[in-house]
């Protein structure tokens, strides 16, 4: 059997034509290119790259596979804030994030966002997930919760998110911006904990002697 030559495509579902066909970009927008990551010799991941990001590139994605139908994903992008100041202004400030990049299912997330530099601290941090601002006024949830403080020792704005309980929708990547339109990523991932159950199966056999012959009889049950 002739086996089909499989390759992956990009394009936003409001528009007919393909943005990317395996490694060839198909629109004369010069922000838009393709990579691709080989894995294994069967695995590989494929990026839409968008560089120079604005409003007009927000919207929905599809990545698919050519050669399968009904194979497909939709990623969707949102453009958030205003425009990312250009490299050497306000370069004294920076932001790191940090903290829990492997949590299992149920413990707790908490990650920290540093906002340093400048002769003003930062006046806010929004947070992100996906491209998605976390709003913790709007969740349903009530194990979610984000804390701001200024610390005048360190000259920063310290914001820390917390999720008590973490499920698996939890995971992906977090991002915080400073008032400076500075940025910090991190991802966090969720590990489902296995639950192993082992069942013992006990057999007993009753051996009887009866005129000279051997009666045996077994009776299973669960250890």
């Amino acid at each position: 059997m002739r086996q089909r030559l499989m390759t992956v495509a990009w394009r936003r579902v409001d528009q007919d034509e393909f943005l990317t066909i395996a490694e060839m970009t198909w629109v004369a927008d010069p922000a838009f290119s393709v990579r691709k990551e080989v894995k294994k010799h069967d695995i590989s991941d494929w990026y839409l790259v968008i560089t120079n990001v604005t409003p007009k590139h927000a919207g929905l994605y599809e990545c698919q596979i050519t050669a399968s139908a009904g194979y497909f994903k939709h990623v969707q992008l949102n453009v958030v804030g205003p425009p990312i100041t250009a490299p050497g202004t306000n370069d004294s400030h920076t932001i790191s994030l940090y903290g829990t990049d492997f949590v299992e299912r149920g413990e707790k997330i908490l990650l920290i966002c540093n906002a340093t530099g400048g002769t003003q601290i930062a006046e806010d941090i929004d947070w992100f997930k996906d491209g998605n601002i976390i709003d913790t006024s709007r969740r349903r949830r009530n194990d979610v919760m984000i804390l701001k403080y200024r610390s005048l020792e360190e000259g920063a704005l310290i914001s820390r998110l917390q999720i008590d309980h973490a499920d698996m929708d939890d995971a992906g990547t977090y991002v915080c911006r400073s008032s400076y339109n500075k940025l910090g990523d991190f991802s966090v991932n969720v590990l489902a904990g296995n639950i192993i159950t082992c069942s013992l199966w006990v057999i007993k056999v009753h051996v009887a002697w009866r005129e000279g012959r051997h009666y045996y009889g077994a009776i299973f049950g669960e250890g």
